[in-house]
């Protein structure tokens, strides 16, 4: 039960961004596998970002996502390069398009599903912009996908507690 209630604690403390150093130390007690706890450790002493955190560090960072992904014309008439300009004062991306592949629909999925909480989604969106779009980002990519890997590294651990608890004790 020690294994199962230090699971239950290190999750909640990842999901709130609260340290969970010490759960850590009682997973690794009860022979937790290293290689189960790796993505959790980043995290453990100072806690992990939320997803609103995240949201927030993203926030200035979309546009300069956007614009970096965005193809260039080989020749610009005069309504492009209006329209370009305006680009450049007016910003509308799309959310909650899914399917959607352009780098200022994907910037626009990132904020929404970090605003939303959902770190997976946001990293699957970070991932699916051009490279251009991932240097312009910067060391976020990085953090984001370093929170996706504890993240799910938590539902692992969930599973088997849960699994552990169905089993019928000798």
């Amino acid at each position: 039960a020690r294994k199962e209630e230090a699971y239950v604690q290190a999750a909640r403390a990842l999901g709130a961004g609260r340290p969970y150093a010490s759960e850590l130390a009682t997973l690794e007690s009860v022979g937790v596998k290293a290689d189960a706890l790796a993505p959790l450790k980043p995290f453990a002493e100072k806690g992990a970002p939320t997803g609103a955190q995240l949201a927030e560090e993203f926030a200035p960072l979309a546009d300069a996502v956007a614009v970096a992904g965005a193809p260039k014309p080989a020749d610009s008439s005069f309504g492009d390069r209006l329209l370009s300009a305006a680009g450049r004062i007016v910003k509308v991306r799309k959310i909650g398009d899914a399917t959607a592949t352009d780098a200022t629909s994907l910037a626009g999925r990132i904020e929404d599903s970090l605003q939303r909480g959902d770190v997976a989604d946001a990293m699957k969106a970070f991932a699916a912009l051009p490279q251009a779009s991932r240097v312009a980002a910067g060391g976020f990519g990085d953090k984001l996908g370093a929170r996706a890997r504890a993240d799910e590294a938590a539902r692992a651990l969930s599973r088997d507690a849960y699994a552990s608890l169905a089993q019928p004790k000798n």
